[in-house]
């Protein structure tokens, strides 16, 4: 997709169309990256199929939370600090919901819930995961590093990047 293409991004229940920015660009515009970091992951991305966060993050150039943020800006996703604002232990992502997904209920409200996913990107595992619940499901981004060590802190297990 182009900068001017717009994408159709399934935050809550609405869809919602925006334009569509490149991550790399977004970390660009940040000041987390240069121009030079960002032509060299690309090739790289282009050579190994590898993700741009993901190359960035393994590189050193940028942090999960960095490209977390900017995963957040760019599906017009809320971000939650877990490392600022530990969802209770007691909110747990219920078995068998999305197991492939990084992903941790922030808050349980009587209509809904809020739940932290690590890939905003993996559309299927997030209608997994609102299937497999019995609320409205709404999103927020969350680093996936800060949910491994939230579930580290807890004792809990993490199966499959989900929160037990």
């Amino acid at each position: 997709m182009g900068p001017d293409d717009t994408a159709t991004v399934a935050g809550d229940e609405r869809v919602i169309e925006h334009e569509w920015i490149p991550i790399g660009t977004l970390l660009l515009r940040r000041g987390l990256i240069d121009v030079e970091q960002l032509e060299l992951a690309l090739g790289e991305r282009e050579q190994s199929g590898r993700r741009l966060g993901e190359l960035l993050v393994s590189w050193g150039w940028v942090s999960s939370r960095d490209v977390a943020v900017a995963l957040a800006e760019q599906f017009q996703l809320p971000f939650h600090d877990l490392a600022a604002s530990q969802p209770s232990e007691d909110l747990p992502v219920p078995d068998g919901a999305a197991p492939q997904l990084d992903a941790v209920v922030v808050e349980d409200a009587d209509d809904y819930v809020l739940v932290g996913v690590g890939d905003p990107t993996d559309i299927a595992a997030i209608e997994q995961l609102r299937d497999s619940l019995d609320k409205v499901v709404h999103l927020c981004v969350i680093d996936p590093s800060a949910l491994q060590s939230h579930a580290r802190r807890h004792d809990q297990a993490v199966l499959g990047g989900l929160t037990l």
